[in-house]
């Protein structure tokens, strides 16, 4: 593992095995031994971290959010208050930039190389190395990972026409999403996309600008367009600013919100949804409008750090979307295949105790363990896809 991601006074955001939230800074390290932080103080009634506890640690730097599992091995107070932890074997990262794959609405089309039937396409999303299709579902388009297909569409003033092969393909009522990989792109086409989303982004940056000058000036109500700012990006900048208030969202019938304050969020909710599955819901969104009030603040549901959450929602995005082919509906019904029980982590041995013990779908796992309904149902896609679960005809 490479050393660089480590600087002094890197903030930390630790999760603790009792489900509470702590935050320190990195002081050192020395490779392939431990992790040198400040000791985290607990408060109220939480339990305090000791020798021999079992925590995961999390932090931003560069728009990347890393994380990993560890374990305490040495507490001192004297000279310095610092604690020692087991230098981490596996380290996961997750970009949280937004700017990475861009948000667009833009008509293409798409044909096999060399082939005239063209289908009809929605560019949603457009990065320097691909793009997400919306397309919709007809008899006649048949779509294969196995060929070429050629996408046109016009990037301010240039006419795009691009080679690209199929990545993913997910039905979705009477739309197709489709995911492609640009394919032998010449440098003259590289440099045509960078310049589209280089303008794209600044003025994105421009409209982030204008909220943030409006948030540092007053308390009004004001609000914006998630095309033009994702929820990410707003709870960046108040946290930045340490602001407090509730973001309010309205999408189609979806209605939800996030209560932020002094940089922790005390509340999110999604209709129905609530904590961490309204946030994974809320994050999800493309579309809808977003209001910001200083007042009405809720009591407090939740108490996790903005930046604890923003890594963990995009780990668990991710991750949703590299098991979606294995990821079963709330009420799927579930049953076992066979043990599996070599693993550590807490959360995985918790669902197999609850599965165990009767629950059989994502929602019982949810209510029996009292985990989040999205950690539910991605642990039980890992177990599916390990074959330890299977669902039930």
């Amino acid at each position: 593992m490479e050393n660089n991601i480590f600087e002094v006074g890197l903030p930390i955001a630790i999760e603790t095995y009792f489900k509470s939230y702590l935050t320190t800074h990195l002081v050192g390290w020395e490779p392939d031994v431990c992790l040198i932080t400040g000791v985290v103080q607990s408060s109220g009634n939480t339990p305090k971290l000791k020798v021999n506890d079992y925590c995961k640690m999390r932090f931003l730097k560069d728009g990347i959010a890393y994380g990993f599992e560890t374990k305490i091995i040495a507490i001192s107070y004297n000279p310095l208050p610092l604690m020692f932890t087991q230098y981490p074997k596996d380290v996961q990262n997750y970009a949280v930039r937004k700017f990475d794959r861009l948000k667009v609405n833009l008509p293409a089309c798409l044909s096999v190389l060399g082939d005239r039937h063209m289908m009809d396409a929605t560019i949603t999303d457009i990065s320097a190395g691909g793009c997400g299709l919306l397309l919709p579902i007809r008899e006649e388009d048949e779509l294969t990972s196995e060929k070429i297909y050629s996408i046109t569409f016009n990037a301010m003033d240039s006419h795009m026409q691009l080679s690209c092969s199929i990545r993913k393909i997910r039905t979705a009522r009477d739309k197709r999403e489709v995911g492609v990989e640009f394919v032998n792109v010449s440098p003259e086409e590289q440099e045509k996309i960078r310049l589209f989303l280089e303008g794209c982004n600044n003025a994105i940056a421009s409209r982030t600008d204008f909220l943030l000058g409006k948030i540092q000036q007053q308390e009004k109500l004001f609000g914006g367009s998630i095309r033009e700012v994702s929820m990410i990006d707003i709870l960046q900048i108040f946290d930045q600013l340490r602001k407090d208030g509730v973001i309010h969202i309205e999408a189609g019938k979806h209605t939800g919100s996030i209560a932020i304050r002094d940089g922790y969020i005390l509340g999110a909710s999604a209709g129905a949804l609530k904590g961490e599955d309204a946030l994974v819901e809320l994050f999800s969104l493309t579309e809808g409008e977003f209001h910001i009030s200083a007042k009405d603040m809720p009591a407090s549901s939740m108490n996790t750090p903005v930046n604890f959450a923003l890594m963990e929602v995009s780990r668990l995005m991710d991750e949703r979307d590299s098991l979606r082919e294995h990821l079963p509906g709330v009420e799927d019904k579930l049953q076992f295949l066979k043990p599996s029980d070599d693993t550590e982590d807490p959360e995985v041995q918790t669902v197999i105790a609850s599965v165990r013990g009767g629950a059989c779908s994502a929602n019982e796992i949810h209510h029996a363990t009292g985990l989040s309904l999205i950690r539910s149902s991605l642990i039980a896609a890992r177990l599916i896809k390990e074959g330890a679960l299977k669902k039930a005809t």
